[in-house]
């Protein structure tokens, strides 16, 4: 299998420490180890390892070779690995998107007539947290929450695309606190 190493154009205090942990990660997981790269994770994590297989010992063994690399550097705390096999990497990857043309006008109607004139508005957004439809209402209880899940839940039936809906359920006054 083919290796590649890219780097910025200019080298980081990170590019060297990826560069001195991959190494070490290579020694100590031999095959198990698919890649290393940096990475923006949601959690403040600057490092993604992919695994084949992720164990307690396999874990273990990454933050012995992280704490290590950043000791050489004198760089303690530096390195935050979000440690994942392929299919929790491609899991973070997919990015779901709503087909506005029919979900969102499906979802209106049905929303409507469960929560007449508590429902606000319904639309497309996308949120930091995953969330690619925001649903408007006066109030927010418990039992409002439980209807909407519910209406979302008929739509994606009706329409074939289950999980697709990811609501943030806010009313007017969250709304001007986060603008």
């Amino acid at each position: 299998m083919p290796l590649k190493i890219v780097v910025r154009k200019q080298m980081t205090e990170m590019d060297i420490a990826l560069a001195k942990l991959f190494p070490k990660l290579v020694e100590i997981l031999n095959d198990n180890l698919l890649a290393v790269e940096s990475f923006d994770g949601w959690d403040g994590s600057n490092v993604r390892i992919v695994v084949r297989t992720k164990e307690d010992e396999v874990i273990e063994k990454i933050f012995d070779a992280i704490e290590k690399v950043e000791q050489e550097l004198d760089v303690p705390g530096t390195i935050i690995p979000d440690i994942v096999t392929p299919d929790e990497a491609r899991m973070q990857e997919i990015d779901v998107e709503v087909p506005v043309d029919k979900t969102l006008p499906a979802l209106k109607k049905t929303l409507g007539s469960i929560l007449g004139d508590n429902l606000l508005a319904v639309e497309s957004f996308d949120g930091w947290d995953g969330s690619n439809v925001r649903i408007v209402v006066r109030t927010k209880e418990d039992e409002v929450i439980e209807k909407i899940f519910d209406a979302i839940e008929k739509v994606e039936q009706e329409l074939g695309v289950p999980g697709t809906i990811i609501p943030d359920i806010v009313t007017p006054n969250e709304l001007r606190i986060l603008h």
